[in-house]
């Protein structure tokens, strides 16, 4: 078996770890190399490389979260939506109490009972037109 020294650990290093070891090193050289050379073509730092590289791992690793929670909330909105067509398509006007209540402020600003059943009935028969 071939070994060498390694002195780093005071141990011995066995053949078959140096071609990974210099595949690992070649890989960081590489990189940086890569890493500096982009850095000084855009005019930034390298840390700022690295920060976004960082920043972008995590927005993959937290995608999933996001989408269920961009998913729940559009299954809110389309309920409210859905709950609001269904009011945009209902006459308030016709609503017993509703009306009571529209007559009711209407005696209450001071406008006579003859001219808030006219105003109503304008109100009432635009609403059926539509």
């Amino acid at each position: 078996m071939w070994a060498f020294s390694d002195f780093r650990h005071g141990g011995l290093l066995m053949m078959t770890s140096i071609p990974r070891r210099l595949a690992n090193a070649a890989k960081v050289i590489a990189h940086a190399r890569i890493v500096s050379r982009h850095a000084r073509e855009t005019g930034q730092s390298r840390e700022t490389i690295y920060r976004d590289a960082r920043t972008m791992c995590r927005e993959f690793e937290e995608g999933p979260q996001v989408r269920q929670e961009l998913e729940r909330r559009n299954q809110e909105l389309e309920a409210e939506n859905a709950r609001l067509q269904k009011l945009a398509g209902t006459n308030p006007f016709e609503d017993p109490d509703k009306v009571a209540q529209f007559a009711a402020m209407a005696q209450a600003e001071g406008v006579s009972l003859p001219v808030a059943r006219r105003l109503l009935t304008i109100l009432q028969a635009s609403k059926r037109r539509r």
